[in-house]
């Protein structure tokens, strides 16, 4: 019944000469291409504003514990070392 409910859809879409970028599971397996899904499948499912906003957002986190690690680092005064 699924399937039957897609063919119709992709049907009345052909006929209307609408675009689909047929990003689901079963328009795809209907039509005979690889399944948009699995570990490495990015495009279409994110913006690519949203992935710069994230890619800014760990650089930013990063630097932030680095200037901490380094600040804390600064405060601590070595040992001696023994001289032999």
């Amino acid at each position: 019944s699924s399937f039957q409910h897609t063919i119709k859809v992709l049907a009345q879409a052909a006929i209307a000469a609408t675009e689909d970028n047929l990003y689901g599971l079963k328009e795809n397996v209907i039509i005979g291409k690889l399944i948009p899904a699995g570990t490495g499948f990015v495009p279409g499912r994110f913006a690519e504003e949203d992935i710069e906003d994230v890619l800014l957002e760990e650089d930013e986190l990063e630097e932030k514990i680095l200037a901490e690690v380094v600040s804390e680092d600064s405060l601590e005064t070595p040992p001696p070392v023994a001289a032999d």
